[in-house]
């Protein structure tokens, strides 16, 4: 929890962009599902990876970026039962669309817009965790010049979550603005 607490003022006073340089978001994800494979093998749980050929290089913060996409991962696995947690990659004009999607308990709809609030559980969870990782998440996607957001029930299903982030293809990131 310390370590969460410490990363909110990081992020907001801009240290993300002195370690922003040219990264592989493929390596990016692949270190990330690396990490996580053993606890959705443990599940029963088919991990499914969809990026395509030639992800262009971006301009942004590997550690940062695999924060994101571990904390991600590992909701979804730990909120899915059984079933699959995919990860996939799109371009979308400027920017490169990433995609969490799993099969999991999804998320209730009154909790929906508190989703990305420090310290905010939702209401069909177990309480552990610090309630930290999506604020911070949204914090570093914002840095990186980016938007987050989440959907549940995934459209055309009754189940599971779906989060979203952009990253641009091309350096525009930029310092979080306060309120």
């Amino acid at each position: 929890m310390i370590s969460d607490l410490l990363d909110i003022p990081r992020i907001e006073t801009g240290q993300i962009v002195q370690e922003m340089k040219d990264i592989s978001l493929r390596e990016v994800i692949k270190d990330s599902i690396d990490g996580q494979r053993n606890l959705a093998e443990g599940k029963g749980i088919d991990l499914k990876v969809e990026i395509p050929a030639g992800l262009p290089r971006i301009k942004g913060s590997a550690t940062r970026l695999q924060q994101v996409i571990t904390n991600l991962l590992n909701n979804a696995i730990n909120y899915t039962e059984k079933g699959t947690v995919t990860v996939s990659v799109q371009r979308q004009g400027d920017d490169l669309l990433v995609e969490i999607t799993d099969t999991g308990i999804g998320i209730p709809p009154e909790d929906m817009p508190r989703l990305f609030e420090d310290f905010f559980r939702a209401s069909n969870v177990d309480k552990k965790g610090t309630g930290l990782g999506l604020s911070i998440s949204r914090r570093i996607v914002e840095a990186h010049g980016g938007r987050i957001w989440a959907e549940s029930p995934v459209s055309g299903t009754s189940c599971g979550s779906r989060f979203c982030f952009t990253l641009r293809q091309r350096n525009t990131a930029r310092r979080r603005k306060k309120p």
